[in-house]
């Protein structure tokens, strides 16, 4: 079988960088983000949190191969901004966001019993 192992889906090896970032020198105000070892999962997250932003003019990402593990991000904002700290701004704001989910969650998980049988009637 030609597929990979699959632990090299998720282990970064020794002397490659988890993020990688450089200027697009054909569009204005926009960078190239290469994330190692990731997948449509964070890829979605990163450029959901980014279409919200006023400042973005365009976010997308792809997957260029189901073999290849890592997520390529294009980010454009408008004219005056450096889409690096956009960048930065809008993954901040969705570490917020999932700190407030996790603590929403952990919240209905205390109410219920450790032990014993699970009551049905919410």
């Amino acid at each position: 079988m030609n597929a990979p192992e699959r632990w090299e889906a998720f282990v970064l090896p020794d002397g490659m960088k988890k993020a990688t970032f450089e200027p697009d020198t054909l569009t204005p105000n926009t960078i190239l983000i290469t994330l190692n070892r990731e997948d449509h999962t964070l890829g979605n997250l990163i450029c959901g949190a980014l279409q919200r932003d006023s400042l973005v003019e365009f976010a997308g990402y792809k997957v260029p191969h189901p073999l290849q593990h890592h997520v390529l991000i294009r980010v454009q904002t408008k004219r005056g901004y450096d889409p690096l700290d956009v960048t930065q701004q809008a993954i901040e704001r969705l570490i917020k966001e999932l700190s407030s989910v996790e603590d929403q969650v952990r919240e209905q998980v205390k109410r219920f019993p450790l032990h014993g049988p699970v009551n049905k009637s919410y």
